[in-house]
């Protein structure tokens, strides 16, 4: 192989690892985008729900009505020691 062979060999060979590399960014590039996106849709979310949370606490307030303690108690039973398996 002469050496003008071996340039266009490693410039072909260049070339398609920068072609490869180029779109392996653009991939990197569109996820990122992606991901940016679907951040900006659940932070709009969260606010929206938080305002309609402190929206109805408000509310709540102005009503008297407590979101803590209006719930009754459950009763806590205690278990009974289990008879009749005892012995073995």
């Amino acid at each position: 192989m002469t050496d003008k062979q071996a340039d266009e060999a490693r410039a072909k060979v260049r070339a398609k690892a920068n072609d490869v590399f180029s779109a392996s960014q653009q991939r990197d590039e569109t996820v990122k985008g992606e991901i940016a996106k679907e951040k900006a849709k659940v932070a709009a979310k969260t606010a929206k729900l938080r305002a309609l949370r402190l929206a109805k606490e408000a509310a709540d307030r102005e009503t008297g009505v407590s979101a803590v303690g209006d719930a009754p108690k459950k009763k806590i039973r205690k278990r009974s020691p289990k008879s009749g398996n005892a012995s073995l």
